[in-house]
């Protein structure tokens, strides 16, 4: 029996990430476009607007590496909110990226520096 003739038979079906059978309406398409309107919304609208505001007010080049946080920012509201587990492996990655941020900022700022 294939897996198609399985789900026509009642041989169970897939749940989605919320609960809610993937297929199907209820409680979990309520969140999904919950989801998609806080995308387009949150995400897209007032992040950019507030990116391009700081890039006419400071250099790209100071704006542009704290782009590279939003990883990090991902992480800490998916383990205070979502519960998601914390591992060494997620802790050993965002002290990473926060190095590498904190090296480019300190280069960018030398190279300003030197050459004024």
């Amino acid at each position: 029996m294939n897996a198609g003739s399985a789900m026509s038979a009642g041989g169970g079906g897939s749940v989605g990430p919320l609960g809610g059978a993937a297929a199907g309406g209820g409680c979990g398409a309520a969140f999904a476009a919950a989801g998609a309107a806080f995308a387009a919304a949150g995400a897209s609208l007032i992040a950019h607007t507030g990116y391009f505001h700081l890039v006419q007010k400071y250099p790209v080049t100071s704006v542009a590496p704290l782009t590279t946080l939003s990883p990090v920012f991902s992480v800490i509201f998916g383990v205070s909110l979502l519960g998601d587990p914390m591992s060494l492996q997620i802790i050993l990655g965002g002290l990473c990226t926060l190095v590498g941020v904190f090296i480019i900022t300190m280069r960018e700022k030398r190279i300003v520096d030197t050459g004024s």
